[in-house]
């Protein structure tokens, strides 16, 4: 079984260094997963000029859907 850790200060200075998001999550424990999936949809979505806030925000399946 793999199991990965990484410390938040490097985590965030990983994603920082790409101008990317960076979302403390686990699988294992459940927490951030639909997060980590409805930020990865939201980038990908700015990236292509397609995201819409109301639309996401609408159909978001993240418990506490925040647009950033």
């Amino acid at each position: 079984m793999l199991f990965f850790q990484v410390q938040y200060e490097e985590g965030q200075a990983f994603a920082d260094a790409r101008g990317a998001p960076f979302i403390e999550c686990s699988a294992k424990s459940n927490i951030n997963v639909g997060e980590v999936f409805a930020t990865l949809l939201r980038e990908i979505e700015r990236e292509n000029g397609m995201f819409e806030e109301e639309v996401f925000a609408t159909f978001c399946l993240c418990e506490n859907p925040q647009i950033v």
